[in-house]
Order: C-alpha cells, then sequence, then structure tokens
C-alpha cells in the first residue's frame, strides 16, 4: 500500500504526474500537514557514500564518493606514460588494469588499492584494449581494437588466461571505440562511441545497442562499475548513474574536470550504496529506481527545483534534523516500500521536457534516516 504525505501549501512551482496523479511542489521547510509514519524520532547525519577506486590515463588513482563525486588522492600506478585503459575487479575483490599502446602489446597489472601501486600480472599479444572485465567463472574479458591506430576502430571481444597472458577472440562486437567493459546483472555490457551502453553477447561477442534512440554522455573517456547488487555507475567530467533499462543515465555530482577516468570499480567489502536514479528521458514516461535501501523500509523521495542546499528536516518529524542535499522549495513527491532486497521502482510518470536541467530528487530511507545521492535530470 503506497502512503501519501502532504506539505504545508505555498505558491505552487512544479507540477509532475505520476499515474495519473498531479503532485504540486511547495517550500518544504513549512510543517507537514499529514502524519508521516510511527517511527522513533532521530537526529542523523548524512553517511559518506561507498568509494569507488578510478583510475587515470597517466597512472595517478583516485578514490571517489559514490554519494557525490567528490575525489581524493590515493597515489600512482608507478608507470606514468599515458597508456592506462581499463579496470577489472574479480570476486575475490582483487583489481587489475590494462596498460599499453599500438605499438606495445598491452600488459595486465594488479593495483594495489591502498597504494595505487602496479604490479605486473601478464603480458598480452593484443594491441588495442579499450576496456577489461571479469565475467563468470572469472575469466577476464578484454574489447579490443582491432585495426588500431587505423580508422574506425572496430572492436572484437577476447578472453585473457592471466595466469599466462594468452588471448581468445570470442567474436566482432560490431561497435567502434569502446571506452568500458563491465559484467553486472548476469550480462556484460559496454560502453562504446556512436551507440553508448550496449549488452555484449559472451558467446559471439557481438553488441546491443540499449536505445538505439539515445546516446550520451560522450566525453572522449567514460568509465563504469557496477556494485555487487548490480547498480552502473559513469565517470566522466561528471558522476552518473546509467540506466539499464533505458540507456540513459542521471548525474550526481562534479567530478574533478582535471582528472580523466579510464578505469573504475567500487572498492571491495563495502556495503551497498543507497543510490537513486531515474530511468527515461524528460518530455516522456520515467521512472524513479532505488537501491542500497532497509530491505521491506519505507524510502521517501523529495524534490526540489534548480541548485542550492543543504536544507535540514525541521524539528519535530521523523529524521528530523536530516540534511537533504536539496534547496528549500523541496517537497515530498513519493512514500514508497522497498523490497526484500532494498530496491524500488516508482513509476512511469509523465515528466515535462522543462525538467531537464532544473529538476533534482534525493531519496530518505525512514528506517535508517540517511540520504542517497542527490540525482540531477539531464536528459
Amino acid at each position: 500500500m503506497t502512503t501519501r504525505i502532504k506539505f504545508a501549501r505555498r505558491r505552487p512551482k512544479l507540477r509532475i504526474s505520476f499515474n495519473g496523479i498531479l503532485f504540486k511542489s511547495f517550500d518544504l521547510m513549512a510543517r507537514f500537514t499529514a502524519f508521516f509514519f510511527v517511527l522513533a524520532l532521530c537526529f542523523s547525519t548524512n553517511l559518506s557514500g561507498q568509494e569507488i577506486l578510478a583510475l587515470s590515463p597517466w597512472g595517478e588513482v583516485r578514490s571517489v564518493d559514490s554519494k557525490t563525486g567528490d575525489n581524493t588522492f590515493v597515489g600512482w600506478t608507478g608507470f606514468y606514460s599515458e597508456l592506462w585503459t581499463g579496470m577489472a575487479k574479480n570476486s575475490q575483490g582483487d583489481i587489475f588494469a590494462s596498460y599499453g599502446a599500438f605499438n606495445t602489446a598491452y600488459q595486465i597489472f594488479e593495483i594495489d588499492a591502498i597504494t595505487g601501486q602496479a604490479t605486473l600480472v601478464c603480458q598480452t599479444n593484443l594491441f588495442g584494449i579499450g576496456g577489461i572485465s571479469f565475467g563468470p567463472g572469472d575469466t577476464l574479458y578484454a574489447a579490443n581494437d582491432r585495426t588500431t591506430p587505423s580508422m574506425p576502430h572496430p572492436y572484437d571481444l577476447y578472453t585473457i588466461d592471466i595466469s599466462t597472458g594468452q588471448t581468445s577472440l570470442v567474436g566482432p562486437m560490431g561497435v567502434n571505440i569502446v571506452a568500458s567493459l563491465n559484467f553486472g546483472q548476469g550480462e556484460m555490457w559496454c560502453y562504446a562511441e556512436q551507440v553508448g551502453l550496449a549488452k555484449v553477447d559472451l558467446v559471439s561477442g557481438q553488441a546491443t545497442d540499449v536505445n538505439p534512440g539515445f546516446w550520451g554522455p560522450w566525453l572522449s573517456i567514460d568509465s563504469m562499475c557496477f556494485t555487487d547488487d548490480g547498480t552502473l555507475f559513469q565517470l566522466n567530467s561528471w558522476l552518473w548513474i546509467m540506466d539499464l533499462e533505458s540507456g540513459v543515465p542521471s548525474m550526481i555530482g562534479d567530478n574533478d574536470p582535471f582528472f580523466s577516468c579510464s578505469g573504475m570499480e567500487f572498492l571491495p567489502n563495502q556495503i551497498e550504496p543507497f543510490a537513486l536514479w531515474t530511468s527515461g528521458e524528460s518530455g516522456g514516461s520515467m521512472k524513479l529506481k532505488v537501491a542500497g535501501a532497509t530491505p521491506n523500509g519505507q524510502i521517501a523521495i523529495a524534490v526540489a527545483r534548480g541548485g542550492g542546499g543543504p536544507t535540514p528536516i525541521p524539528t519535530g518529524y521523523p529524521c528530523a534534523g536530516l540534511l537533504l542535499d536539496l534547496n528549500s522549495s523541496m517537497s515530498l513527491l513519493r512514500v514508497e516500500m522497498a523490497d526484500s532486497n532494498g530496491k524500488a521502482s516508482i513509476g512511469p510518470m509523465a515528466v515535462p521536457p522543462s525538467a531537464a536541467g532544473r529538476i533534482r530528487l534525493q531519496a530518505i530511507d525512514l528506517t535508517a534516516c540517511t540520504t542517497s545521492n542527490r540525482t540531477r535530470i539531464i536528459f
């Protein structure tokens, strides 16, 4: 059963259609005018997001906060040429990266997550690796440019035996310039120029565009990584969550514009990030999706127009004092129940084109009194 909560009315700012019901955005600093839930009131600070280990083409390693996009320096690989092209994590939590160029065969290194130091694991016979990922059975796959450095850079899918460096061709991928290769939710995925997100067949190697009607973002270097539970994060000059259903990402926040990312993986042995993102594009039907919430717990979705924040939940209400990364125009959009895996999908809802670039959303776990990342509708 869905429960709706209303805020005291002020001048309406936005109308969003949700399953045929219109919700108006009002100032959240006003008191609630209806009951919320029977919960113990508490004060809680926001928890930091789970950390992503990110690698630049020239060997700089940084830790990226999955909730904000903020990053901190970890260390250097020890190899400073601009030749790092991919990163992969196996089932044991060990992190590896690919290093090479068209005139020097690619090598696979293991990356120390604490220091960033790289240790050689094997030498391959490939000269154009654009992304690597461990698949079923910890088999290492690589997307390799067949004709590097010639145009148009068609890619093939290979497997690599990291104990020997021996490679085996799976098949042509049918896409050019693969920037990232990632395994999650039982499938292999890639991100490729002029295609965007695509699903990769591990038998044939063929990549199939998730959404032929959408392409982006593409900023010369784009990397992705899955959480253990299957949420796909993307990093370029901004941090995003990529929606597997629509192939359309929603923005979390800015990354360091001087840090280009050629590979990324979540650090091992962490809890699932409490994540919120959108599916689809404005001007049509969209969904809201949540992962990492308290299993079978209640989730509130707050919405605001424009930038700014933080804004606290007022005294006298559930999770009072909790800071939301939204401005004071925020209002309650929806309350939902997470499933037994801590996930929820809300919608579809009709969203006007004017929402793009203006609307920000954030989820509140009403059991733990924690917040998700703030997400922005960009497309």
